[in-house]
């Protein structure tokens, strides 16, 4: 956590910089131009005694890339747009009805921030969340893997949830250009490019338990939490926000709840119970990257610890979908116990467009 000094840290116009550019070229990369060129502008502003994130930062002193400063900032800047509070960045801004113009989007956005330090000081409290749906079809292939595997009903445990919405993989309809799967009358159908062999194809897979938990939980039936979500989607890409609405109605009638709970916390209650008859599935997307090395370790021998416990009659798998650093791709791998061997199952897009299935 960051802590107080009512001073910007000289420091920092030492280490963001270069952190924050490689933010803005992963942005660029994955088609978010407007939201690359924020973030480049913030790269070049925060070096500036005297700028504009200057009163900004003032409490700020976190260099752990952890914290994902630059995705809290172009969080915050977002969300200025969406409450209609800077129309003259939402005129460039596509998520708000607006025509891309990345050249002018940093003088813009500075010009907001300028006008709402306050506003956006307060907003870099809480961590980003984007909760993006989209993962589920990302993560499908381990699901099905894990049913055929075992021959078992899953429950389902996620940490880092956020709002939940990767809990309901099974009630989406995913279409691949290899296959399809899940219900042909689900509101929400997830498109990706499937490349490699096909994954494990059972025709269901039966979900009897689904719960999760996460330190700062979305709401689903509050809206200004769901605004939240949105503020961190990237502004070019517009297609994700009728995703996430969708998502959200299947969820909601799904009754889905996520504890307001540290995973360390949280998940040795879960899995007190091994529950024979059932494998138990622990799983994040793009979670384990905010994690501190510290509290990495400490949750990666808790799972390690239940999975060495695990007897054919309840098994334990862990899925995860995470980037083993900023500059490879995102990887899909499964632990599962009994036995133990991880496996990397396939590189996927971080945003659902396309799996690698490499088994």
């Amino acid at each position: 956590m960051a802590k107080i000094r009512g001073v910007f840290d000289e420091h920092l116009r030492e280490v963001l910089p270069p952190a924050f550019r490689a933010q803005a070229a992963i942005a660029a990369k994955w088609g978010a131009p407007t939201t690359a060129a924020v973030i480049e502008g913030l790269a070049t502003e925060v070096a500036i005694p005297g700028g504009a994130l200057d009163a900004v930062l003032r409490d700020w002193t976190d260099t752990d890339p952890s914290s994902a400063l630059s995705l809290r900032l172009a969080g915050a800047i977002h969300r200025l747009v969406l409450d209609g509070k800077a129309p003259a960045l939402a005129a460039i801004f596509p998520s708000a009805g607006g025509t891309a113009d990345p050249p002018r989007a940093w003088p813009l956005a500075k010009t907001a921030i300028l006008a709402h330090t306050d506003f956006i000081r307060a907003y870099l409290a809480r961590p980003p969340q984007t909760n993006e749906v989209a993962r589920s079809a990302m993560l499908l292939g381990g699901f099905l893997e894990i049913a055929t595997a075992t021959g078992l009903p899953l429950r389902l445990f996620e940490i880092g949830a956020s709002a939940g919405l990767n809990l309901c993989w099974d009630r989406y309809r995913i279409e691949t250009s290899q296959f399809a799967w899940g219900p042909a009358e689900s509101e929400l159908t997830l498109k990706c490019r499937w490349e490699g062999p096909l994954p494990a194809l059972p025709a269901r897979a039966d979900v009897i338990a689904r719960a999760g938990c996460d330190r700062d939980p979305i709401d689903l039936r509050n809206e200004d939490d769901l605004r939240r979500l949105e503020s961190y989607f990237w502004t070019d890409q517009t297609h994700r926000f009728d995703r996430l609405r969708r998502a959200r109605a299947i969820a909601l009638q799904e009754g889905i709840h996520v504890a307001a709970e540290d995973a360390m916390a949280w998940l040795p209650r879960q899995l007190a119970d091994p529950h024979p008859g059932a494998t138990t599935v622990i799983y994040h997307s793009l979670f384990w990257q905010y994690l501190p090395p510290s509290v990495q370790t400490r949750l990666r021998l808790y799972i390690e610890a239940a999975g060495f416990k695990a007897k054919s009659e309840a098994p334990v798998a862990w899925l995860a979908m995470e980037m083993p650093d900023m500059k490879s791709p995102t990887e899909l791998t499964l632990t599962l116990w009994p036995g133990g061997q991880k496996r990397v199952l396939a590189t996927v897009h971080p945003h659902g467009e396309v799996v690698h299935w490499k088994t």
